[in-house]
């Protein structure tokens, strides 16, 4: 029905347990727009951002999947986390999805929880910047534009 009416699917997908799903959901409906919320809850850190990589390219395979690069201040629990934190994760998703499929979100209220907002919207869209500084205003508004098909020409420029 989603995919009939030509609407998003949104999942907030936490690694490991959400991946096959989106791989699956992707498979059966090639038509249907999937985002994947958080780029997947990345263990940031951890040893296990290698497996979370790996999830997140086999995820990205398929071209009606994109991503969202938000939350990631959550995934970390020192209150003092920098852009460098985020790094590693935007670098791996930008890898996976490109400049066109990839988009940046506040995750608004929930980012709260570890930042004051202009703190966590401004280190996160720093991150992109830093990792695409040629495709900076894709990352930060157009694509979402493109993807949600906003049609105010002040979203699409």
């Amino acid at each position: 029905m989603l995919e009939r009416s030509d609407l998003i699917l949104e999942l907030p997908v936490v690694w490991p347990r959400h991946f096959d799903d989106v791989v699956s959901l992707a498979a059966r409906f090639p038509r249907l727009r999937i985002v994947i919320d958080h780029l997947g809850k990345p263990p940031i850190g951890s040893p296990d951002m290698s497996g979370w990589a790996d999830a997140l390219e086999t995820a990205a395979a398929f071209p009606n999947v994109y991503a969202k690069v938000s939350g990631l201040n959550i995934a970390l629990s020192k209150p003092d986390w920098r852009v460098s934190d985020l790094r590693p994760s935007v670098e791996t998703a930008l890898a996976c999805f490109g400049v066109d499929r990839l988009m940046c979100g506040s995750d608004w209220p929930y980012s709260l929880l570890n930042g004051e907002f202009d703190r966590v919207w401004g280190l996160t869209s720093q991150t992109l910047i830093d990792a695409a500084p040629e495709a900076a205003d894709r990352l930060l508004g157009v694509n979402a534009a493109h993807i949600y098909r906003f049609t105010d020409p002040l979203c699409t420029s």
